[in-house]
C-alpha cells in the first residue's frame, strides 16, 4: 500500500514518478521513511518540547535529519525550476505552491517545507488507513459484498470509469473510511496549543479556565472508544456514520471525531488523502475477494517503536481474483 501512495504523492508533490513498483526500494521512499523514523530520542524531544515549548527557545532541535532535508529541498527546486523554465501548469499541489508563493512571495525552501510536511501526511498516514480499511473489510464479508455492489453501480451510471464526484458520493464507501479511522486511530493523543484564554465547562458543571499558549493534549484514542460518544464503540459500526445518523459532521460538530485533526493546524491534505485512499479501495474492492491473511496475528499487540498505532507483525491480507 505504501508504494501506491509513494508513487502517488510523489507525483502530485515533487511531479516525478517515484518508480515504487519498478524500484525495490526508490531513494525517495527511503528518505520518506526516515522523515517518519520516530525513534527514542526523537519522541523524548517531542514529549519535552510538546509540555515545555519554551525550551525551543534555548536550542534548536531538527526532527529530520540534514541530509533528508536537503534531498527534498534539491527535488522540489528541482519541480521548480522545471515548470517555470518550460511554463507548464498541471493544476496540482505544486502549481498551488506556486500560485501562493507569487501572491505572499515566500521562498523556494518554504515551497520544500510545505511539500515535506505534504509528502509525510500523504505517503505514510494515508497507507496506514488504507491497509486498515481492507482489514476491516476482510473481516466483514458482507459488507465488503456491499461496498462491490455500491461500486458496480456507481460505474454502470458513468462510462465505466470512476470521476472523483462518483467517489465522493458514494455513501457506504465514506462511511466505511470513517469508522475504520475511528476504530483504527493512527495516534493515541494529539497536542494542540490554546490560541485564546477560554473556560472548559466539566463533569458537574466544574469550570476549568484555559490560559492562551496553554498546550493542551486530547486522548484521542481513549475519546474513540468513549461509550458515551459512540453506542457500543468496541464493535466495527460503519453504519453510524451514516446520513440518516448525520454522518462524520455530527461527531465533527461535538468535537468527538477528529481523524485529522482540527483549527488551523489541522491536515492541509485531508482530501487528498480521502480521495487516493478512496480510489485505492474501489479498484482494489472490485477486482479482488479479500480476507485476512494466517501472518496476521489477532488481536492486534500495537508495536511500541512505532509513532502510529500498528500492530506487531503487520497486516496481512490475501487477494482472491474476482473472476
Amino acid at each position: 500500500m505504501a508504494k501506491y501512495t509513494t508513487d502517488v504523492v510523489a507525483s502530485c508533490i515533487f511531479a516525478i514518478d517515484a518508480q515504487s513498483f519498478e524500484k525495490e526500494e526508490p531513494e525517495i521512499r527511503l528518505m520518506g521513511k526516515r522523515i517518519m523514523n520516530f525513534n527514542f530520542v526523537v519522541q523524548l524531544v517531542l514529549l519535552v518540547t510538546t509540555f515545555c515549548p519554551s525550551v525551543k527557545h534555548f536550542y534548536k532541535f531538527s526532527f529530520i535529519p540534514k541530509d533528508t532535508e536537503e534531498f527534498f529541498i534539491r527535488i522540489m527546486q528541482d519541480a521548480i525550476r522545471y515548470r517555470k523554465t518550460n511554463k507548464i501548469n498541471r493544476t496540482d499541489f505544486l502549481d498551488h505552491l506556486l500560485q501562493l508563493q507569487e501572491r505572499k512571495q515566500i521562498t523556494d525552501v518554504d515551497i520544500a517545507g510545505h511539500g515535506v510536511s505534504f509528502f509525510a501526511d500523504g505517503f505514510e498516514t494515508s497507507s496506514i488507513v488504507l491497509t486498515y480499511c481492507l482489514y476491516d473489510l476482510a473481516k466483514h464479508s458482507t459488507i465488503q459484498q456491499e461496498l462491490r455492489d455500491e461500486i458496480r453501480k456507481a460505474k454502470e451510471t458513468g462510462d465505466g470509469s470512476m470521476s472523483y464526484e462518483q467517489l465522493v458520493e458514494m455513501p457506504l464507501l465514506e462511511q466505511i473510511v470513517c469508522e475504520t479511522m475511528r476504530i483504527h486511530p493512527l495516534l493515541a493523543v494529539m497536542a494542540k496549543r490554546c490560541t485564546a484564554d477560554t473556560t472548559l465547562v466539566g463533569p458537574k458543571d466544574r469550570k476549568i479556565f484555559v490560559k492562551k499558549g496553554t498546550t493542551v493534549v486530547l486522548p484521542y484514542y481513549s475519546i474513540n472508544f468513549d461509550a458515551d460518544h459512540f453506542a457500543d464503540p468496541h464493535k466495527y459500526d460503519p453504519s453510524r456514520f451514516s446520513p440518516e445518523n448525520g454522518g462524520s459532521k455530527l461527531y465533527r460538530d461535538r468535537g468527538v471525531y477528529f481523524p485529522f485533526s482540527e483549527g488551523p493546524r489541522m491536515c492541509l491534505g485531508m482530501r487528498f488523502a480521502l480521495t487516493q485512499v478512496k480510489r485505492a479501495i474501489v479498484e482494489i474492492v472490485e477486482r479482488f475477494s479479500i480476507s485476512v491473511g494466517s501472518k496476521t496475528i489477532e488481536p492486534f499487540e500495537m508495536d511500541p517503536s512505532m509513532f502510529m498505532l500498528m500492530p506487531k507483525g503487520g497486516i496481512w491480507l490475501d487477494f482472491k481474483p474476482i473472476a
